[in-house]
């Protein structure tokens, strides 16, 4: 709350948020093949690169 109210009150601030405004972009993840392919993989429990989890297969390896 406090930083929405410098932002409106101060010219300086104002001026700048603009700026950034303007700097922003939108992104569509979606349509990137390998951020698709890494999400759905994380949807999964258990993971399906368990490689990624190397901690995780020496414990189960001490299990089995």
């Amino acid at each position: 709350m406090l930083g929405c109210q410098i932002s409106l009150s101060d010219v300086h601030r104002f001026y700048e948020r603009l700026a950034v405004r303007r700097l922003m972009t939108n992104m569509e993840l979606s349509e990137n093949p390998e951020f698709m392919q890494h999400y759905m993989a994380a949807l999964f429990l258990p993971h399906t690169d368990m490689s990624l989890f190397p901690t995780v297969q020496e414990k189960l390896k001490e299990i089995s």
